[in-house]
């Protein structure tokens, strides 16, 4: 047996053991749970045992004698004189109906009668205070609590008495209604003496700070600061989405309890996307960038199409997207092979086809880095190869125009920035002719010494791209 084995083993045991230990624990812990059980189990029958047994009657007499002598101390003590108003007792039995009527039955005090099948009956006992001559007359005092202090006022003049203290506390009682009184309600008390009341007052709070976090932090901050959420919006933003960038109450505003708070709420922008149908890949690439969109080149050989010309994208033009929402865009490859761009002899040419760049097309959609690494040059080198590689695309792409030689597509590349079929249509022909024929005096671009260039040809290209246009 190896060490790992044995190690393995040793874990394993281990593990066994500790399992064995805690079940163990847990057994003793039932063991002694089950013994507590049992204890109250009997602790209970005794107790139902003892409440079985008859217990001493107390008289009605002694019961009142009882409370008599108590109310008697307590005037003692407080030096103030009381009466007893009311005296309620709730007596259970046993409620039957027939043909007789309504009957009572009280149970016996060895009758064992579930609670549940017993009936209240309430009786009220009241005494009339004895008046006596040269004794002030004491009168109940009313119960003001729940009444807005206007009510409460007229309330106290009726029952002859007036108006004390008037104070305010927080609360969560409607504001300005009566929480608390002096005099308690139901109280004795001198007709024309004063009754201090107490008024809610509505209890506020500072309004959280929300801005910056999410929807679901901010609806549980409001909840506990015991204000409530109110219209939440959606706002289009650079903030996270689903982040607060908005409240409709600043914060540590005092505001009452249960306020609402509208919220605005973060959503990523949608942006409209552009439509690069007719474009180079140039074209399209500057399109992109200048909008600040993330794109993908998807190179494809595609017959009948004009090399490095956008054949599709997706998404599909109008769509409203996220601006991080990547656009792929489907482009037709540049047939021609590398060593047609300056720079790129037979050494490096064979070098890039066996990492896979045949064409200038393949040249074009491939990473300054890949290049580098493919022939041993360095980025800067690979970078200026895709330079022109692009513009050799652009200029292949504009000698599928009837009638544009070669050597007149790199020229109205270089000297109009011309790269499409679209941008061509587009132009004024004389300033386009004034364009190339600067470029050309002030060498900007070289041609072949026999190269001439009239303003009638440039009109014909732009017809002639005006009919390859409208043809695709």
């Amino acid at each position: 047996m190896n060490k790992n084995t044995e190690d393995t083993f040793r874990k394993e045991i281990s593990k066994l053991k500790t399992e064995k230990l805690k079940i163990e624990g847990e057994r003793d812990a039932l063991k002694i749970r089950v013994q507590e059980l049992e204890n109250e189990n009997r602790t209970l029958k005794e107790e139902i045992a003892k409440l079985q047994i008859e217990r001493p009657k107390i008289s009605p007499a002694m019961l009142m004698t009882s409370f008599k002598d108590a109310l008697e101390e307590m005037q003692k003590k407080a030096g103030t004189k009381y009466i007893i108003k009311d005296f309620e007792v709730d007596l259970k039995a046993n409620i039957t109906c027939n043909e007789g009527g309504i009957h009572f039955q009280l149970p016996k005090p060895e009758d064992i009668l579930p609670f549940e099948n017993l009936s209240t009956i309430r009786f009220g006992i009241r005494t009339v205070p004895e008046i006596k001559r040269g004794v002030l007359e004491y009168a109940e005092v009313p119960d003001l609590i729940g009444l807005r202090k206007e009510d409460a006022e007229v309330k106290i003049e009726e029952n002859g008495f007036t108006m004390g203290e008037v104070t305010y506390e927080y609360s969560m009682a409607e504001p300005d209604t009566v929480i608390r009184q002096i005099p308690s309600p139901f109280m004795l008390a001198s007709p024309g003496s004063q009754i201090d009341v107490v008024l809610a007052k509505e209890r506020k709070v500072k309004v959280p700070n929300l801005i910056g976090i999410s929807l679901d932090e901010a609806k549980e901050i409001i909840a506990n600061s015991k204000l409530s959420v109110g219209k939440i919006s959606y706002v289009e933003s650079k903030s996270p989405e689903n982040t607060i960038i908005g409240q409709s109450i600043p914060p540590d505003t005092e505001v009452v309890l249960e306020t609402s708070i509208d919220l605005d709420v973060a959503t990523p922008r949608l942006d409209v996307v552009p439509d690069l149908s007719g474009l180079t890949l140039s074209r399209g690439k500057e399109t992109l960038e200048r909008g600040e969109w993330k794109y993908k080149v998807i190179p494809k050989k595609a017959e009948n199409k004009s090399p490095n010309m956008i054949i599709s994208q997706k998404p599909e033009p109008g769509a409203k997207v996220k601006k991080d929402t990547t656009i792929e865009i489907v482009t037709a490859l540049c047939p021609e092979p590398v060593i047609r761009i300056e720079g790129i002899g037979t050494k490096y040419a064979e070098r890039l086809e066996k990492a896979g760049i045949k064409t200038i097309g393949d040249l074009v959609v491939a990473q300054p880095s890949e290049v580098s690494a493919a022939t041993g040059v360095s980025e800067k080198i690979a970078h200026e190869w895709k330079e022109m590689a692009s513009l050799y695309s652009d200029a292949y792409s504009l000698s599928g125009v009837e009638s544009i030689k070669e050597e007149e597509a790199e020229l109205l590349v270089k000297a109009a920035n011309i790269r499409s079929i679209e941008d061509l249509r587009n132009v004024d022909a004389t300033e386009l002719y004034k364009k190339l024929n600067e470029a050309i005096k002030s060498r900007k671009v070289r041609v072949p010494k026999d190269f001439r260039l009239d303003e009638k040809r440039v009109v014909k290209w732009i017809k002639n791209a005006e009919e390859k246009f409208h043809g695709h």
